[in-house]
């Protein structure tokens, strides 16, 4: 199994795996959205346990298909708004090469070197909102925070001298699934 150390807390290599795993992994309930070359086509028990994750609300940066019109992200599609941020349809994902697919070419769940990619962000925004007013939100509630407020994968550029030395970690396992509904 991969992993990652850090020798210096004051590094921004800190900061960048401390948001991936807890605002990502920990807050959010994202799946990974990097890939490992010796993980071919995701299995069908995966596909199962994600989606099984999906039916609480997580995991909602990754699909099983490539229909546009079905993804969970296809909102983003069809909105000129997003049209900047190059969201599409992706393959691999959850550490798999193939039969998973994620918004992005990059994001902070790919590489922790970006920020979120507008899907994830509305994953987060829905987890705040659920955990803090205990509502559900509409999509075009999101688009409206979104666009108010610019993140950080809106201005950000990738340091590709900090993505060539770093390694990733191996997907998230939730385990006890206390889930707040």
């Amino acid at each position: 199994m991969p992993y990652h150390l850090i020798y210096d807390l004051e590094n921004e290599s800190f900061r960048q795996v401390l948001v991936h795993e807890a605002v990502g992994h920990g807050f959010a309930k994202l799946e990974d959205e990097y890939t490992y070359e010796q993980n071919g086509k995701i299995s069908s028990s995966e596909i199962s346990s994600v989606k099984m994750l999906q039916s609480y609300g997580w995991a909602q940066n990754v699909d099983f298909t490539q229909d546009k019109n079905t993804i969970l992200w296809s909102s983003f599609l069809k909105d000129s708004r997003y049209t900047s941020e190059s969201i599409g349809i992706y393959e691999g994902a959850c550490t798999y090469m193939s039969g998973v697919y994620r918004p992005t070419e990059d994001s902070m769940m790919n590489t922790n070197t970006c920020g979120f990619n507008a899907p994830s962000r509305k994953a987060i925004y829905d987890m705040v909102m659920k955990r803090g007013e205990n509502r559900e939100t509409s999509y075009e509630e999101f688009t409206v925070f979104d666009k108010q407020n610019p993140s950080e994968s809106q201005t950000f550029r990738r340091n590709s001298a900090s993505t060539s030395s770093s390694r990733q970690f191996a997907r998230p396992h939730f385990v006890g699934k206390s889930v707040h509904k």
